[in-house]
């Protein structure tokens, strides 16, 4: 079709860069496909259904040449019943990265008239076209964008999506296409996922605002090197006129670039890519700050020496009359960073002059002088002819058998140092017709970074004496234990001492210590011997120094097999040193003696005391129970137990009898006989209640007693009390005093029914006491008449409180004729 000269409104598939509206003159767009138009969709009374693909590429650049009309596709085609202002909305898929670019488009609608429709706000909403493309990895992006406001005709109508491809040689200002021209070989497509259509009473102005807004952005430094953070800095300016609207910024994190903090203004979601910003209104003349830190991290491997990370921002506004300079981009360059380091690799050997068959040590140390950390470090120690090694004392090399040893070695900090040590051996068995040979070992260590060779290089000289010259020293061995009395089960401290008198070094020594009987090893705090569980430790040193000393120290423990015993046991704990050329073996062996006093016996006594009766008239006998438990673990060698018991009370029966009978009221047992665990021991005898003549109160009696162990582990159960409430006599007392029930349930609301019968009238007193002997309630003093006299209790303390269940005492008192006398006493059981 052939479009008149015309307005569109361009809609962008990218972050916006330029407000434009382009005058179309005549451009031929393949958009009445009769096939959308079969079926077109209906609007009803301003309604048309939201449209949603699946997606479908509507536009696609990259095959003109087969496919000349892609670069504009009709997508939609609408029965308008009710003609007016439409708002158009779009959902789009797009593509960023270097793989596709310019991949702007704008809006195009025609009526059934084949006449393009003029959008009624050629400036309103982000519908922008995209100039430059970010360089960045290939991703996609879903965006929603307002394509404008049209006034849509009754009847037929179409939309389409035009590529700015069709107009860019109209619009060259706006044609700055990636690498200087519009690349067809590259995918360039637009995907529709959603399309809506809203209806609007007016259409929006343009005279609502009139500014420019300067977008400026700066990073900081622009060289790094991976791990190190720098800043961007963006500004946002308001060269007004007018004050602006609903502003939207987007930068476009390049890939590997991460953020770390943000300082000023941070993004509506932190974690996005690409960042967006949202600002309400900017004054005329007023500037916005945004900055944030960010990292190319150090575990991206850069191959190349130097790496250019692209970051574009731009802003988006609605009446912006300016898009020149609405886009603002920052370049950083990544510098691949080459460690430096000084390695410095020294060796010795001791002793440095031996005898064939005499064993030496080669000591390497590797130090990184920094600064940087080292990595991949290679030692390699090339081993003369006829020299072997017998133990690596540190890091084992690769290959332990290999005549060429090497380690790889774990990376090294600056100032970091290692050691590697291992011994060897020239054989005596090898024929050597000189007195004397040398034999020289060299070492060197290899890194990839290391900025200095000259002290990678190290190499030790063993001289061999082939007269086998003898060696003179004089090994000396002391020895200590510490403490030396222990308990039983106590953990002690043998130290033993190896000095060197010299004159010479002393090589293959051995020192063994003779375990006593019962003795046993708890911790090794400097060597370990070579075999730690045997009866006999031995330990090998490889040499020692003249004048050099070798402490050896362990703990140990006496293994309880004295039991709780009264024996002192004497232990004698015996070691010697021997080397092949030691001068003098009297100083040689060494002792060191242990006392082991034995443990105090582990025992628990518990003690219970029980009354054969609670409740006892005056003048009756009832007996009392000492129990006695050994609760173990151990037997009790022996005890003792004390009663002491009221004034008045008196005892006998004894069924053991006690070596203080009655002497100031307390009773003594001593018990020298073992009571093993779990057994027991009674001890019972008899009580009698004392006669008192003016017994008016029940009398409660408490007898405590408790028994002594020397070494008793739990001194809270060795105690126990008894007691029994002593009762004056009764006299009939059934026949004139009566309960109507022996179990009294005061919750039934039932009271207690005391029935009194008298012969005279007198004047008594009622009263209800607990078990032992404590007033709880006065019933009655009263003047009570010839015949039956009843009384109530219900249950009630005097202070009006509810009496707990237990057994309670009825007590009847003649307070006239018998002077205060009880005369009857009764028990009744309360149940609540």
């Amino acid at each position: 079709m052939t479009v008149p000269t015309s307005k569109c409104i361009p809609i962008l598939l990218r972050p916006t860069i330029a407000i434009l509206c382009f005058l179309l003159t005549h451009l031929s767009f393949d958009v009445l496909a009769q096939d959308i138009c079969e079926n077109p969709v209906e609007e009803v009374n301003g309604f048309v259904p939201p449209q949603e693909y699946s997606p479908e590429v509507v536009i696609r650049i990259d095959r003109l040449s087969k496919f000349p009309n892609r670069d504009s596709a009709a997508v939609l085609c609408i029965n308008i019943n009710t003609p007016g202002l439409y708002r158009i909305k779009t959902t789009i898929e797009y593509s960023l990265g270097t793989e596709q670019n310019n991949e702007s488009f704008f809006m195009h609608v025609t009526n059934s008239s084949n006449k393009v429709i003029d959008p009624c706000n050629p400036n309103l909403g982000p519908h922008r076209v995209i100039v430059p493309d970010p360089t960045q990895a290939n991703n996609k992006t879903i965006i929603e964008r307002d394509a404008g406001v049209f006034p849509f005709t009754q009847g037929i109508n179409i939309i389409s999506f035009v590529h700015y491809y069709r107009i860019h040689d109209r619009k060259p200002e706006y044609g700055k296409f990636v690498n200087g021209k519009f690349d067809t070989t590259k995918i360039e497509s637009v995907k529709l996922l959603k399309l809506i259509l809203e209806p609007l009473p007016t259409c929006p102005t343009r005279t609502l605002s009139n500014y420019d807004l300067r977008l400026t952005k700066s990073v900081s430094p622009a060289l790094v090197s991976p791990g190190q953070e720098f800043n961007y800095s963006m500004q946002i300016a308001n060269l007004g006129p007018d004050k602006a609207l609903n502003i939207n910024l987007t930068d476009l994190l390049p890939d590997s670039i991460f953020p770390k903090s943000f300082t000023m203004n941070p993004p509506v979601d932190l974690t996005a890519r690409p960042l967006e910003w949202r600002f309400a209104a900017l004054d005329s003349g007023e500037v916005v700050h945004i900055e944030f830190s960010a990292i190319f991290p150090d575990s991206f491997d850069v191959s190349a020496d130097s790496l250019l990370r692209i970051n574009t921002s731009f802003i988006d506004a609605d009446f912006d009359t300016n898009t020149q300079n609405d886009t603002a981009l920052a370049v950083v360059t990544i510098k691949k960073q080459t460690p430096a380091y000084d390695l410095v690799l020294t060796k010795k050997v001791n002793p440095s002059t031996i005898v064939a068959g005499e064993i030496f040590t080669y000591s390497l140390q590797i130090r990184n002088n920094g600064p940087d950390t080292a990595n991949n470090i290679r030692l390699t120690d090339i081993l003369p002819d006829s020299i072997y090694p017998v133990n690596f004392i540190t890091d084992m090399p690769i290959d332990p058998t290999a005549r060429i040893l090497k380690w790889q070695l774990k990376p090294l900090a600056f100032g970091e140092v290692v050691h590697i040590e291992f011994s060897a051996i020239f054989p005596d068995s090898f024929d050597i017709s000189a007195d004397s040979l040398q034999k020289s070992n060299t070492s060197y260590i290899d890194a990839d970074f290391d900025t200095n060779t000259q002290n990678d290089t190290a190499l030790a000289v063993v001289t061999i004496n082939t007269k086998k010259q003898t060696p003179v020293y004089d090994l000396g061995l002391t020895k200590n234990a510490s403490p030396s009395t222990i308990v039983a089960g106590e953990i002690f401290t043998y130290s033993l001492q190896i000095r060197n008198n010299g004159p010479d070094t002393a090589n293959n020594i051995r020192l063994t210590d003779l375990l006593p009987d019962s003795i046993y090893p708890v911790n090794f705090i400097t060597d370990m011997p070579i075999d730690p569980t045997a009866r006999i430790l031995n330990w090998d040193l490889t040499s020692l120094d003249s004048g050099a000393i070798k402490n050896i120290e362990f703990t140990a423990t006496f293994m309880d097999s004295l039991g709780s015993t009264t024996r002192t046991s004497e232990f004698i704990n015996t070691s010697f040193v021997g080397a092949r050329f030691d001068q003098n073996t009297k100083n040689d062996t060494a002792r060191a003696q242990i006392s082991v006093l034995p443990r105090p016996p582990n025992y628990d006594l518990i003690l219970t005391k029980a009354v054969s009766r609670d409740t006892v008239v005056q003048g009756q006998t009832f007996s009392y129970t000492l129990e006695i438990t050994n609760n173990g673990p151990e037997a009790v060698p022996g005890f003792s137990v004390w009663d002491a018991f009221p004034d008045g009370l008196s005892l006998s029966d004894f069924s053991l009898q006690p070596i203080d009978a009655f002497a100031a009221d307390t009773l003594r047992w001593q018990i020298e006989q073992p009571l093993l665990p779990g057994e027991k021991i009674a001890i019972v005898y008899t009580g009698l209640c004392p006669v008192v003549s003016n017994f008016t109160n029940p009398q409660t009696q408490i007898n405590t007693a408790r028994v002594i162990g020397e070494n008793d582990s739990d001194p809270t159960n060795n105690s126990a009390t008894a007691s029994v409430v002593c009762l004056p006599p009764t006299d009939a007392c059934d026949e004139f005093v009566n309960l109507d029930r022996s179990l009294f349930k005061p919750d039934d609301q039932i009271p207690l029914a005391i029935t009194v019968e008298l012969d005279v009238i007198t004047d008594i007193s009622l009263d209800i006491f607990d078990i032992a002997g404590y007033p709880i309630k006065r019933i009655s003093t009263t003047n009570a008449t010839v015949g039956l006299n009843t009384f109530f209790w219900d249950g009630q303390t005097n202070e009006g409180l509810k009496a707990g269940s237990g057994v309670y005492i009825v007590v009847v008192r003649d307070k006239v004729i018998s002077g205060q006398i009880l005369e009857c006493i009764k028990k009744v059981l309360v149940v609540r």
